[in-house]
């Protein structure tokens, strides 16, 4: 069920459903994403694990907000371009008129940090991760991604397991 409750989620699922009700004209093909991480030429740093590795070779530490408790779906910017050509090549009929998630799985922002912490140690730089509790802006998204795996045969192929330096490779 979605249910957006700010502005931003509310324009966007807006969006989905105008789109959607073009299907008669053309092929609409909604694609949620995860949160993206990784490495690209124009830098998102206000994405949570950018921020984390942005923030811990800076100030050689990570802030967890709420203590690391927020959920979030994340997608590697490689795996987000792969999961739009996926869409791009499928027959019409798989794709047209569906929304879809594209995810590598959704885990807390805690374990993003303790990941992010020992890929970085593994690179020899030490960062500490602080838990912040003042953040009240608290949201938390459990989604699924086995609906684009059971019909494209898309799974992600990069995953916050992975060293953070191969995340673009």
């Amino acid at each position: 069920m979605v249910d957006p409750k700010a502005a931003y989620s509310r324009s966007k699922y807006d969006a989905e459903q105008t789109l959607l009700s073009l299907r008669q004209s053309v092929c609409p093909i909604v694609l949620r994403m995860g949160t993206i991480f990784g490495f690209s030429p124009r830098m998102r740093y206000d994405l949570v694990v950018n921020a984390f590795v942005m923030s811990a070779l800076g100030n050689v530490y990570m802030t967890m907000f709420n203590g690391g408790e927020m959920w979030r779906p994340m997608l590697g910017i490689r795996d987000a371009a792969r999961a739009y050509i996926a869409c791009l090549r499928a027959p019409r009929d798989k794709v047209c008129g569906q929304i879809s998630m594209s995810s590598a799985g959704t885990t807390a922002s805690r374990s993003w940090s303790l990941r992010v912490r020992e890929g970085l140690r593994r690179a020899g730089v030490e960062a500490d991760v602080r838990p912040d509790y003042r953040y009240r802006g608290i949201r938390n998204y459990r989604v699924s991604g086995r609906k684009i795996e059971r019909e494209l045969s898309f799974r992600p192929a990069i995953s916050l397991r992975m060293p953070w330096w191969t995340w673009s490779k």
